[in-house]
């Protein structure tokens, strides 16, 4: 299922090639706060296609009937476990992202903190996860409600990381 993302992904590059904006790579707290999110990014959009084969797999057991396409996959609890597992890793990455964000903009950006939508759905993301490792934790959240959270976690994210780009790019022509 990573493949035909990697080539969405690669087809949008293709049609919306922006333009490069170079950074000073010798700027370490910088570089941290980037190569964590991206790493953050990467982990949430993985564990955000198992939550889809979570929820495809929820319905077809629910309607007694299994598709050919999610025959070859392992068990829901295998799937479901796998992906609290990546949300963990993805959430301490996002934590220091945020963090070094928000409260070391100064120094990584050279301007304080400013309440841009990257801000605000980064944070908001960051806090639908911590809420939903907290529910997992306590109460044993799972299921439906745990994957739907999890891809509208990942839709905060995506706003946050790629919708400021498009929106000042594509919408404001910037």
């Amino acid at each position: 299922m990573l493949y035909p993302c990697a080539t969405l992904s690669l087809l949008l590059g293709l049609v919306f090639p922006g333009k490069f904006i170079g950074y000073q790579i010798s700027d370490w707290p910088f570089m941290l706060h980037i190569s964590t999110s991206l790493l953050a990014y990467g982990l949430f959009g993985i564990v955000t296609l198992l939550a889809v084969l979570i929820l495809l797999l929820n319905h077809d057991l629910h309607k007694k009937r299994f598709s050919p396409l999610v025959s070859f996959l392992p068990p829901l609890l295998s799937l479901e476990k796998l992906m609290f597992q990546g949300m963990w890793a993805g959430f301490i990455l996002l934590t220091y992202s945020v963090v070094s964000g928000t409260f070391f903009a100064e120094a990584v950006f050279g301007r304080p903190v400013s309440f841009t939508h990257k801000t605000v759905f980064g944070v908001l993301s960051w806090l639908i996860y911590g809420g939903l490792l907290l529910n997992h934790s306590m109460t044993a959240w799972r299921g439906k409600k745990a994957a739907v959270w999890t891809i509208v976690g990942f839709i905060s994210l995506l706003l946050a990381y790629i919708g400021s780009k498009f929106i000042l790019e594509v919408v404001l022509h910037k």
